[in-house]
Parts: C-alpha cells; structure tokens; sequence
C-alpha cells in the first residue's frame, strides 16, 4: 500500500467562493444624518435669528479699525450700511418701530452718535469709534427682528 501526505479527498480540485459581497446599510447611517442634518439646521436658524453674521462683520470692522486699515468715518459708514442690512432696511431711524421704550431711549443716542460721526467735517477719533462699535454689537443681539 502506497502511501502519500496528500489528501484522501474528492473535492481536491474544487475552489471553493469566496467571502460574499459586504452589503452597505444604508439603515444604519441614515438615523444618525438625519439627526445631524437637524441639528445643524437648528444651530444656522439660531445664529442667523441673532443676527451673529451681523456681530462678526461689526467686530471685523472694529478690528479694522483698531489696525487702521479704514478711517473711524469710513467705520461709521460701514456700521450704517450693516445695520441696514441687518434690518432690511434703508434708513436707521426705521429700526426702532418693533423696540421697547427703554430700548428706543437707548438707540435715539446710538443713532445721533452715528450720523455725528459718519456726516461730521471734523476727524473722528478711533476710540470713539470703537466704542460705539461695541455698543452696535450688543445692539445686533438686542433688536434683530
């Protein structure tokens, strides 16, 4: 009897599949996209309720400012043409429609400051600017419709 290491079995020559095709679940993916998608979309209708476009663009012009690349007077006429935009509107004086007394108190100020500074013949100093920038900052947050 003849004997040999291979084997004794028929499927010898037999390949046989291999693993079958990993199948995506898509099931699995989806819940969580669908969660981040809402959220998302919640955290861009809160910042854009707040008027946080507005913020920034007003702190970037007060870091203009404060690195003179732009005159206070320009500054001022930014801040109006922000505001503006912030509001929909054309004219500043319109803004206070939806305000509260004390707020309208605090904006007939704000509002003479600004036409001071955008429509004065003398320089307007850099710290005066900056400080009525802040104050539109908060502004931004207080009465954006």
């Amino acid at each position: 009897m003849i004997t040999t290491n291979e084997p004794q079995s028929q499927l010898i020559d037999i390949v046989l599949p291999g693993p079958p095709p990993i199948v995506f679940d898509y099931s699995q993916v989806l819940a969580p996209i669908l969660a981040l998608s809402i959220i998302i979309i919640y955290i861009i209708y809160i910042a854009q309720r707040s008027g946080l476009k507005y913020k920034v663009l007003i702190i970037l012009l007060k870091n203009n400012v404060i690195a003179s690349k732009i005159t206070p007077q320009q500054a001022a006429y930014d801040l109006a043409e922000i505001l503006q935009s912030a509001h929909n509107t054309n004219h500043l004086t319109t803004i206070s429609k939806d305000m509260t007394r004390s707020q309208k108190d605090e904006w007939r100020p704000f509002l003479i400051t600004l036409s001071e500074f955008r429509y004065s013949g003398h320089e307007v100093k850099s710290q005066d600017i900056i400080l009525l920038l802040k104050k539109a900052a908060s502004w931004t947050a207080r009465v954006y419709p």
